[in-house]
């Protein structure tokens, strides 16, 4: 849910709610003073579309029923105090007319100011974290029900069916970064960081590299050499060139943009093959399985490259330090438009694997 959107359009009922009944005793005919009344209380009502879903996100689901129950009766406790309210000041008022001209009035500026209030306050994915940074409420984080085997064999590169309407919850980002933790690591070291781009400037300014690493590359890139993939008509190279030009259209409206890195001593680490591939094997596992557990719960990730053409940029953009902190990758990640994704066509098995000698 778009909490921005739904924050100012619920403070905006309570708002205009309450200016209609402040304008209420304005009215000297009974037809239009019956209207502007329907419509004053009425549009009120609306922001309980607004405010249980806010209440849900932030209440953990243990206590999520209770919580509701006081908030229901708060509501109809407002229901009985106002009645009571409003012959009070009936009663100390020299007429009728003067005493029901003060009640609307002041309705009316109690749910204006109630809308000013829940616009500015209401933010239930600002809210679910406390300013020390613990979380007040975990979602509950939906997991496929895949068999090891479904799991491995169905976590694909999305790119076509990433949906960038719905934003990625920090605790299911953090989920999963836990369990990538577990992945096997050289000697131990632990030297690999996942930086989160969740913020739409830093999101937009980080695609604008991509995309600029993909017109332009920084240095030739050579695609040539050993393929197991047939490039003819008729062997899905079209879906997949497709597939990539719909990810550079989005490429800045994917909710989280993911920048695995590792730290070394210095670059020189990645001059020598040995110890390059000792460097992107302590990283490479931990970004897969980040990406079996983002599959696991119904996200979808693609690893792509493109942006490292322009990794110092990339690097002042995200305030890493160059010199000693590399960029593996950029791995979009959102909620797949559905979650049937298949086994890809490979080779037979037996054309890849050798025993004792090539």
């Amino acid at each position: 849910m778009n909490w921005a959107n739904c924050r100012l359009l619920g403070g905006a009922c309570l708002t205009v709610s309450g200016l209609l009944l402040t304008c209420l005793p304005l009215i000297d005919t009974p037809l239009p003073a019956i209207v502007l009344l329907m419509l004053g209380y009425g549009v009120s009502v609306t922001v309980n579309t607004f405010a249980n879903p806010a209440v849900a996100e932030l209440v953990p689901p243990a206590q999520r029923a209770g919580i509701l129950g006081v908030f229901s009766g708060l509501s109809v406790t407002a229901g009985i105090a106002s009645p009571v309210i409003t012959g009070w000041l009936l009663d100390r008022a020299d007429t009728p007319a003067a005493g029901y001209t003060t009640a609307f009035l002041l309705s009316g500026t109690v749910l204006a100011v109630a809308g000013v209030l829940f616009a500015l306050l209401v933010h239930p994915e600002r809210d679910r974290h406390d300013p020390r940074g613990v979380t007040m409420s975990q979602p509950e984080i939906r997991r496929l029900d895949l068999t090891p085997d479904e799991l491995l064999t169905t976590t694909r590169a999305v790119r076509r069916r990433l949906d960038v309407t719905r934003p990625v919850p920090r605790e299911v980002l953090l989920d999963c970064a836990r369990l990538a933790q577990q992945a096997p690591s050289g000697r131990n070291r632990q030297r690999w960081d996942f930086v989160f781009v969740t913020d739409p400037e830093q999101r937009r300014d980080l695609a604008a590299l991509w995309r600029e690493g993909m017109a332009r590359p920084a240095a030739p890139q050579f695609h040539g050499g050993p393929s197991r993939h047939d490039y003819t008509e008729g062997s899905g190279w079209p879906a997949i060139a497709d597939s990539l030009r719909h990810l550079v259209d989005i490429i800045d409206q994917v909710p989280v943009l993911l920048v695995p890195c590792i730290q070394v001593s210095s670059r020189a680490e990645l001059g020598d093959p040995a110890t390059q591939a000792g460097t992107w094997g302590s990283a490479l596992p931990a970004v897969w399985s980040f990406m079996l557990a983002a599959r696991s719960r119904g996200l979808g990730t693609v690893w792509t490259t493109p942006h490292l053409n322009y990794e110092r940029e990339a690097a002042e953009l995200l305030g890493l330090p160059y010199e000693t902190t590399v960029q593996c990758a950029l791995v979009p990640v959102a909620w797949t438009i559905g979650t049937d994704f298949k086994p890809a066509r490979r080779v037979p098995v037996t054309e890849v694997v050798h025993w004792d000698r090539w």
